[in-house]
């Protein structure tokens, strides 16, 4: 007996990605006697594309990233393209992939060419044309041309998104703080853990509470609850005082009487809760 399992039904991570109108193929497991193996469903639901991985993405552009023993990228019609022999590859993302091999870490285009040759310690993909790199142990900001925009001086960062990016200071405690697209900072080291911007907030933890953020660093909402996710379409599921549900800021949006539970969002935002009997 056989079964299809929708990736996005799922809620695997690796599955996550846009679905494009030109390329309306959805990757799915196909649950044998050898175990799931990836497929590629139309839009009907129709298997339109077989593979031997175990897992991948949306195709985006003509090819997807799938990994079975390794990773790499397929075309259209399943033929393995490039990538495979790396150590490790990422994501298609602003017309790059990053990618590490053993003489370091750079950036590919999408038919596989080298752009930025492996000679960063680590980077993290391209966002808003700027791509997170380190060197010698600290973190810093490359543009396309491997030129660093922003030097590495920081103990980690994550990728820009809403112009923001959340750095880590080198020096203990080691706290976070917030730099826009130039360097400059709009928020100096302060919180334990602060997350990347979505729809005006960011998410922030400090001595075991979550709170929010607005982009000039100002507490939308005080390091108050004991659990939060990032917003999506505005709103972020959290949990508090026994009670869970939707915020939008500081505005409580949606609550349940009941402590625990589970959410997800897709584009447009699609919210999920436990209910509080069952």
């Amino acid at each position: 007996m056989r079964a299809i399992l929708l990736c996005i039904i799922s809620g695997f991570a690796f599955c996550s990605g846009p679905i494009s109108g030109s390329e309306p193929r959805i990757p799915a497991w196909r649950i044998g006697n050898d175990g799931p193996n990836l497929v590629y469903l139309d839009k009907e639901g129709k298997i339109v594309l077989e593979t031997d991985f175990e897992q991948g993405a949306f195709f985006d552009q003509g090819i997807a990233r799938v990994c079975g023993k390794t990773c790499g990228y397929i075309d259209s019609d399943g033929e393995k393209r490039f990538g495979f022999n790396y150590q490790r590859i990422g994501d298609l993302s602003e017309a790059l992939i990053d990618y590490c091999d053993s003489n370091g870490c750079g950036f590919l285009d999408r038919n596989g060419k080298v752009v930025l040759k492996p000679q960063y310690d680590e980077v993290l993909p391209f966002s808003e044309g700027l791509a997170g790199a380190s060197k010698n142990g600290r973190w810093g900001f490359i543009d396309r041309s491997g030129r660093w925009v922003i030097s590495p001086v920081y103990g980690s960062v994550d990728s820009f998104s809403e112009g923001r990016a959340a750095v880590q200071s080198s020096k203990a405690p080691h706290l976070y703080g917030i730099i826009d697209t130039r360097g400059g900072t709009i928020l100096p080291f302060k919180y334990q853990r602060i997350y990347p911007f979505s729809s005006g907030l960011a998410r922030f933890f400090h001595w075991d509470r979550f709170g929010f953020l607005d982009r000039s660093g100002t507490m939308e909402l005080s390091a108050s609850l004991e659990w939060a996710e990032d917003p999506s379409q505005g709103l972020a599921f959290y949990i508090h005082d026994n009670r869970q549900g939707f915020r939008k800021g500081n505005t409580v949006v949606i609550s349940l009487d009941c402590a625990g539970g589970h959410s997800f969002s897709a584009n447009p935002v699609v919210a999920l809760v436990r209910s509080c009997k069952d």
